[in-house]
C-alpha cells in the first residue's frame, strides 16, 4: 500500500476516533452539565425576583424600627396630640418612603391613627382604601402587651398579604422608648403597596420578568394547581420550573403560602442535540483534510509541514516566542515558514500586551473605585476561597460587617463631598488595624464594610473588632447630628464559624443579624455572634 494510502487510511480511522469522542463526551459529560448549569441559572433567576420582592419587605422595615423605638412615638399613644402627627408623618414621608399606609395602636390594641397615601393621585387618603377587610381593627398586625414581656424586647413581625387592589409588603413593629424597658406603647405599622409601578421598578433594577399570583388565582388555573400541591414551608422551598418559567411560593410572617411568584426565563443557552455544529464541522474537515492528503506530496508538503508543526508546538508548549525557523526556502512553504516567523512575533507582542492589559483589568475589577480598598467582587471572591481551604483545614473563619451610624443623617448635614471623605478615612483605617497577610477589607456597599479575619480564635476576632471601633472613634470626625460626643462612629457586627458545607451565605447573615443587633441595641458597639453550625 503507497504511504499517501497509508495516512489516508490512518487519518479516516483516527477520525472516526476522534467523532466518536466528541459525540460521547458531549452525551456523557457536557449535556448532563449544561442541563444542570440552567438549572442553577434558572433557580437564581426566580431567586433573585423573589429577594426583590423580600428586600422591599425590609426597606419597610428598617422605616417602622426607626420609628418605633422613640419616646415620641411612644408618648403619643399615651397621649394622643396632632403635633406628633403633623411633624412626624406629613405626606413628605410617604413620598420619600414609598409607603402607602401608617397605622398606630395603643397598647391596648385599638387604632389610635392612621392614613394613607395614593400615589397616582400624590394625596393622603383613608387607609382603609388598600388594607383588606379587618386590618384596620388589627388583622394580623397587633401586637400585645404580653408578647412583648415574654419577648423582652421589641418585636418586629413583616411580610406580604393580600390588599384590596394589589399586595402588600407590611412591617409592624413594637412601640417602645428609645431605651427599651417594660413599657409596652402599642404597634406601628408601615405598608408598602406592590402596585405595577413598583413592580416594573423592581424589573427593570433585575431585568426579570415577574408575575404575583394569589392563592385564589392558583386554585382557579388548573396549570399552576400542581405547583400549589405538596410545597413545604421553610429555606428548602426552592423553585422549580414548567416549560419557559420558573415559580416559586411567596410566604407571609407565619411560613405560609401567599403568593405565588411567575419569573420569565431565558431561553436555554445551550442546544440539546447530540451533533451540533461543532461536530458536524469537524466531520467536514477531517474528509477534506483526507482528500487533500492523497493529493499533496509527501516529500513536498507533509515533512516541511510537520516540521513547522513541531516548530510551532514547542514554541506554544515553552512560551519560547524568540525561536524562528528556517525559512530559506523560495517556494511557498518558505513563504509560509516566513509567515509563521512574522506570526510568531504577532503573537508574541500580543502577549506581552495582553498580559499587561490583563493585569490591568485584574487590579481594577478588585478594587472599590472611591475608597482604593477591595470591592464586594473581591471579598466574595476572597471569602469563597478562604471557605474552600478552611472547611478542608476545620477551622475557624470570621466575618465582619461594618455600618458607619448615622450616615444619610451626616450626608445631609455636611453634604456628599464630605461623606466620600468620612468613607475613605474609615476605609483606610480599617485597613490600618487588620493583617494584611491574612485579613481582608473590602467596602460591602454604600456605607458598610466588611472585613474578613482568618488564623485567629474568638478572641482575636472580638480584639479586633474592638480595635476597629475604637479606631473609628480616635478619627474624631465631627458628626452633629451623632449621639455618641458628636463625632462619627460605626456599629459592628461579627460572626465565625467553622465551614461544614459549601453554603457560606449563612456566615454571612449571621453577621449581619449581629449588625443589626448593634444598631438596635443603639449602635457605636460590637455584637459577636457565631452562625449555627460553628457551635
Amino acid at each position: 500500500m503507497k504511504l499517501q494510502d497509508k495516512i489516508s487510511l490512518t487519518l479516516a480511522l483516527c477520525s472516526v476516533c476522534i467523532l466518536a469522542i466528541l459525540i460521547g463526551q458531549r452525551a456523557l459529560f457536557t449535556l448532563p452539565e449544561m442541563r444542570q448549569l440552567q438549572q442553577q441559572a434558572d433557580w437564581s433567576e426566580v431567586e433573585l425576583a423573589a429577594k426583590a420582592i423580600e428586600q422591599q419587605v425590609r426597606d419597610v422595615g428598617r422605616w417602622a424600627d426607626d420609628y418605633g423605638c422613640w419616646d415620641d412615638s411612644f408618648n403619643y399613644t399615651l397621649a394622643p396630640n396632632n403635633d406628633y402627627i403633623t411633624s412626624n408623618y406629613p405626606i413628605g414621608t410617604f413620598e420619600n418612603n414609598a409607603l402607602s399606609a401608617i397605622l398606630i395602636y395603643n397598647a391596648a390594641g385599638k387604632l389610635v391613627w392612621s392614613s394613607g397615601y395614593d400615589e397616582d393621585e400624590g394625596i393622603l387618603v383613608e387607609a382603609g382604601r388598600f388594607l383588606p377587610d379587618g386590618a384596620l381593627a388589627g388583622g394580623p398586625f397587633v401586637q400585645s402587651a404580653e408578647q412583648y414581656r415574654r419577648a423582652q424586647q421589641p418585636i418586629v413581625s413583616s411580610g406580604i398579604i393580600d390588599g384590596k387592589l394589589e399586595p402588600l409588603v407590611y412591617a409592624a413593629v413594637s412601640i417602645t422608648r428609645s431605651v427599651p424597658d417594660q413599657d409596652f406603647g402599642g404597634t406601628l405599622v408601615m405598608i408598602r403597596r406592590l402596585n405595577q409601578g413598583l413592580i416594573d421598578d423592581m424589573q427593570h433594577f433585575t431585568k426579570i420578568v415577574f408575575h404575583l399570583y394569589t392563592k385564589a388565582e392558583v386554585a382557579a388555573d388548573a396549570r399552576l394547581t400542581g405547583l400549589a400541591a405538596g410545597r413545604p414551608a421553610g429555606d428548602d422551598d426552592r423553585g422549580v420550573r414548567r416549560q419557559d418559567a420558573g415559580y416559586r411560593w411567596l410566604r407571609d410572617a407565619e411560613g405560609e403560602p401567599a403568593y405565588l411568584m411567575q419569573v420569565q426565563l431565558k431561553a436555554p443557552l445551550y442546544s440539546s442535540r447530540l451533533i451540533d455544529g461543532v461536530t458536524v464541522w469537524v466531520c467536514v474537515l477531517l474528509v477534506l483534510t483526507t482528500v487533500l492528503l492523497r493529493i499533496v506530496l509527501r516529500a513536498v508538503v507533509v515533512n516541511p509541514i510537520e516540521e513547522l508543526s513541531r516548530h510551532l508546538r514547542t514554541i506554544r508548549e515553552t512560551a519560547n516566542y524568540g525561536l524562528r525557523v528556517d525559512s530559506s526556502r523560495g517556494d511557498e512553504i518558505g513563504h509560509l515558514q516566513k509567515e509563521s516567523n512574522s506570526l510568531v512575533e504577532y503573537v508574541e507582542l500580543q502577549e506581552n500586551y495582553l498580559r499587561e492589559l490583563n493585569q490591568t483589568l485584574m487590579a481594577r475589577a478588585h478594587e472599590d473605585g472611591l475608597t482604593s480598598i477591595a470591592n464586594r467582587r473581591h471579598f466574595d471572591t476572597k471569602l469563597e476561597l478562604h471557605w474552600r481551604a478552611y472547611r478542608q483545614l476545620r477551622k475557624h473563619i470570621y466575618v465582619m460587617l461594618v455600618d458607619i451610624d448615622s450616615f444619610k443623617a451626616y450626608n445631609d448635614t455636611y453634604g456628599h463631598l464630605q461623606g466620600d471623605d468620612v468613607l475613605r478615612r474609615v476605609a483606610g483605617v480599617l485597613f490600618g488595624h487588620v493583617r494584611v497577610n491574612t485579613d481582608t477589607v473590602a467596602r460591602y456597599g454604600g456605607d458598610e464594610f466588611s472585613v474578613i479575619l482568618t488564623e485567629t480564635n474568638d478572641n482575636g476576632a472580638n480584639v479586633t473588632a474592638n480595635k476597629l471601633l475604637e479606631a473609628v472613634r480616635n478619627l474624631n470626625i465631627e458628626h452633629a447630628g451623632s449621639p455618641h460626643n458628636g463625632r462619627v462612629t460605626v456599629s459592628i457586627g461579627c460572626a465565625g464559624q467553622v465551614p461544614a458545607d459549601e453554603d457560606f451565605s449563612r456566615l454571612i447573615q449571621t453577621a449581619d443579624e449581629a449588625l443589626y443587633q448593634a444598631k438596635h441595641n443603639g449602635k457605636d458597639q460590637v455584637v459577636f455572634n457565631f452562625a449555627p453550625s460553628s457551635r
